[in-house]
């Protein structure tokens, strides 16, 4: 049998060892390269990872920056409109984001954002809305105030209005949520409680008589009501006080104006009828009307020189000089009057004293006491009659107007004079010549003597 050759299997894929080698070492370097590549590509994403790490970093800040001075601006904006801020926040979100080259990393960063937007316009609105509440609150606080305070002086009408707007304020405070209905309730009771005390307040202190007079008129609790007559039980003392001040008052006023009648040259002299009628109209104290009716129609009114004594012009002078208030004056005046009725002064010298009355008036209406403490100067210890030309000079000093110092040396100078006659020969840095040697007048003594200085 013919045979067909054939080659066996072993040695038909059988290869050699060199062939082996070569093929293993062509994909060896293939894995090699392809690492390479994904290690390089690797790097690259970690440099596109970091850099968007670094851009959202940046944004995130400015945003954060940007957000907070937005909420910091919120603080003081009256407006309080939100949709400003909207605008605003999607202004921050564009411009923080376009400096984010990564498209992912951007849309993640405008999702953060959001978040972030979201919550700081929740945070300012509720600022707003606390802000506008408590706004509310003192709005209604001070119409409150003003209602209350108001209340007693309103008419009907006026009560009437101002209490139903108030309680359709505190409604509507309700509706807005500003406080619970049952908050509601107690404000609308307490603020009737309030205008109660306010007008019983208000009545016990301005009309006392008509409070006391009514008192179950008035809508307020048991110890308000007892607080509130104590109120009008004190104004009752106050206001009689008050008007006791003001009578006397009107009585000084008119005595002075009625004095400055008497004395001056063109005044006109009250009839007896005149101050009869001022004294029951309560013009004038009864004392005054009767001494001065005493004044103007006594018998013993007298024209001629009274000798002078203690009870006369020196004493009535000074109880002018040491009057130390109105009531004072007022007194000195009265006894001036009754001195000029019983014929103790004439009547130039009444009209003397009631001008010195007159001015020592007006000092003291201004605080001042010099021409009082003048005078009492010039008496000394009393007064006496010796005085009585020296405190003469000085009141008609002081009547003309002339300061009291000046009044005061001007009248002492003519008491010198008086005393000793040399003393009028000679005058203040007057040069005299004794002896043969020349002196000035620099003073003089208590007697009148000049004191003299060498030239």
């Amino acid at each position: 049998m013919v045979q067909i050759p054939q080659h066996k299997s072993d040695a038909q894929i059988k290869v050699s060892g060199g062939q082996l080698a070569g093929g293993g070492a062509i994909a060896s370097s293939k894995r090699a390269q392809a690492g390479a590549i994904s290690a390089i590509e690797q790097a690259q994403d970690r440099l596109l990872q970091i850099k968007d790490f670094r851009q959202t970093s940046e944004a995130n800040a400015f945003v954060f920056e940007e957000l907070n001075k937005a909420k910091q601006r919120s603080q003081t904006d009256n407006d309080m409109d939100i949709s400003v801020y909207d605008n605003e926040f999607q202004k921050i979100g564009s411009d923080a984001a376009k400096n984010i080259s990564g498209q992912l990393a951007r849309d993640e960063f405008m999702v953060n954002f959001n978040r972030q937007a979201q919550a700081t316009k929740w945070g300012i609105e509720n600022d707003f809305r606390a802000r506008e509440i408590s706004s509310a609150i003192v709005v209604q606080k001070y119409t409150r105030g003003n209602i209350v305070e108001n209340y007693p002086t309103m008419d009907e009408a006026g009560k009437i209005s101002s209490t139903a707007t108030y309680k359709q304020q505190i409604e509507r405070g309700m509706a807005l949520g500003l406080y619970s209905k049952e908050v509601a309730d107690i404000e609308w009771k307490s603020f009737q409680e309030d205008v109660y005390k306010s007008e019983a307040a208000y009545d016990a202190q301005y009309d006392p008589d008509m409070f006391l007079e009514n008192t179950e008129d008035y809508n307020v609790g048991e110890k308000e009501m007892e607080e509130y007559k104590r109120l009008a039980n004190n104004q009752q003392k106050l206001i009689k006080k008050s008007e006791i001040k003001a009578r006397k008052d009107a009585h000084k006023e008119n005595a002075i104006t009625a004095i400055q009648q008497m004395v001056e040259p063109d005044g006109v002299l009250l009839s007896v009828n005149d101050i009869n009628t001022m004294m029951a109209d309560d013009s004038v104290s009864q004392e005054f009307a009767k001494a001065y009716k005493k004044a103007t129609t006594s018998s013993r009114i007298t024209d001629e020189k009274v000798e002078a004594d203690d009870s006369g012009f020196t004493g009535y002078a000074m109880d002018i000089f040491e009057s130390g208030d109105e009531d004072a004056i007022q007194q000195a005046i009265v006894n001036t009057l009754n001195g000029g009725g019983d014929g103790k002064v004439n009547q130039q010298d009444m009209a003397t004293l009631l001008q010195l009355s007159i001015k020592r008036n007006e000092e003291i209406n201004k605080g001042d006491s010099i021409i009082g403490k003048i005078g009492k100067y010039l008496f000394g210890e009393k007064a006496s009659e010796d005085k009585k030309e020296l405190a003469e000079d000085y009141a008609v000093e002081i009547i003309n107007g002339t300061d009291p110092e000046i009044a005061k040396t001007k009248a002492m100078d003519k008491d010198q004079i008086r005393k000793n006659p040399n003393r009028a020969k000679y005058s203040i840095n007057q040069q005299v010549n004794i002896n043969g040697f020349s002196y000035n007048v620099v003073g003089f003594d208590e007697n009148g003597d000049p004191l003299l200085s060498e030239l």
